[in-house]
């Protein structure tokens, strides 16, 4: 009997030593890597001359992770445009530091703990226009246009993504060609048929 009760004292002490403590358990949990955002929308109307758009950004958080929004898909630092501290487990509400240039801007967004580690940049993103209005178009007009009653105007300066519009008139009133949503800085615009006469 005293054999019996020494075989199982010493198998419990074996399975005492065995079992991983609290300490070591929250450790095993903190090392494994964090998920980066599910899912960001634009909550701010764009486009539009806020240059501070609001974002939410959803996603599997521990209260008091670092989730923060960046213009770049690789999350790098120098792009980092605002952050906030979760304050629950599903989503988060970040506001972008001031744009100072018009344009369409991309952002992504990445989670980091308390302890430094951070997730990867997440592969969805949101999309915001900011347009003041206030950009200087530059125009080239061609000095001789042959016999062409079509001659192409060379509009530079444009914020991508904008729609350009040509007019003859000061007023803006008599329309002579246009390009909607450019994906180059500088466009150039066919003069529309009956708009120039020989």
């Amino acid at each position: 009997m005293d054999r019996l009760k020494i075989a199982l004292y010493f198998l419990f002490a074996l399975l005492l030593s065995c079992r991983p403590s609290l300490d070591s358990v929250s450790m095993q949990g903190a090392t494994q890597g964090l998920r980066a955002p599910q899912n960001m929308l634009t909550l701010t109307t764009s486009p539009s001359s806020d240059p501070t758009p609001r974002f939410l950004i959803e996603g599997n958080f521990q209260i008091g992770n670092t989730i923060a929004i960046y213009l770049s898909s690789t999350c790098s630092e120098e792009t980092l445009k605002g952050s906030v501290v979760a304050q629950n487990n599903t989503s988060a509400y970040v506001t972008s530091l001031p744009l100072t240039a018009d344009g369409i801007y991309t952002y992504y967004s990445k989670t980091t703990s308390r302890d430094g580690q951070s997730s990867d940049c997440s592969t969805s993103s949101a999309s915001y226009s900011f347009q003041t209005g206030q950009t200087e178009l530059f125009i080239d007009v061609p000095i001789n246009t042959g016999a062409s009653l079509n001659p192409f105007v060379v509009v530079s300066n444009i914020t991508i993504g904008a729609s350009v519009f040509l007019f003859t008139d000061t007023n803006c009133r008599q329309l002579a060609g246009s390009e909607s949503f450019v994906n180059s800085t500088s466009v150039e615009i066919e003069v529309d048929d009956g708009i120039l006469t020989n």
